[in-house]
């Protein structure tokens, strides 16, 4: 199925595919809703983005440390001298009102103390990394070609900022999950922005996403047009 969160297709099928197995289908109207309360303990299918932290705050540690176990070795094998990493997410967060700015960037960069490091620059695809490269190099840094770790691209993003030291963190489940996994194989330092994500979904105050020692950006950070 296609990963939207307005993909009616995918949700109408998946609705039909669990009541077919006895699955239970969670729907959610937006990434900021409370955890629903789960009956049974059957099979679950979540559609949609899960990112209020009551979905993930008691139990993320043991994911992560399950989705590390599957790590590559030199992944897993890796020390607290890590490299720096920072994930772009950007071409279709412009339409949204999502995309962080050159100067989020700029201050995140220079709040984790990363200036003059070796950075490898991930986002998806040269447009978007060719944004971020002016700022990173601004800072004195060297641009790195993230290394292959696995065949599948996306995989090997993934698995280049778990092996990250220090991570600028798109503002993505992707990029947290990623993180996360960084923070329990080798205590990660992690920048993230604050708020996660303009607020269209809520009148009240969104969720801080921050795993306890990340750092907290919360300049005005948003590109509300393209």
């Amino acid at each position: 199925m296609k990963e939207s969160w307005k993909d009616d297709v995918s949700a109408r099928a998946a609705r039909a595919v669990g009541r077919l197995r006895g699955i239970t289908v969670v729907n959610q109207a937006h990434p900021f809703a409370e955890r629903a309360e789960l009956a049974g303990s059957g099979a679950l299918v979540l559609n949609g983005y899960f990112q209020h932290p009551s979905w993930w705050a008691d139990s993320w540690r043991g994911v992560a440390e399950t989705i590390a176990e599957q790590a590559p070795g030199v992944v897993r094998e890796g020390s607290n001298s890590g490299p720096t990493v920072i994930k772009i997410r950007r071409s279709d967060y412009l339409a949204l009102g999502w995309a962080l700015t050159e100067q989020w960037l700029s201050r995140a960069i220079a709040e984790l103390d990363v200036a003059g490091n070796d950075v490898y620059v991930l986002a998806e695809d040269e447009e978007t990394r060719g944004f971020a490269i002016p700022v990173v190099r601004a800072h004195g840094c060297q641009v790195l070609d993230g290394p292959r770790l696995v065949h599948n691209p996306h995989m090997n993003d993934f698995w280049t900022i778990a092996q990250g030291q220090s991570i600028i963190s798109a503002n993505s489940s992707f990029s947290w999950w990623a993180s996360a996994v960084a923070e329990v194989l080798h205590g990660a330092t992690v920048a993230y922005p604050v708020p996660w994500l303009p607020n269209t979904w809520t009148h009240e105050e969104l969720p801080d996403m921050g795993l306890p020692g990340w750092l907290a950006i919360s300049e005005p950070h948003f590109r509300l047009h393209a």
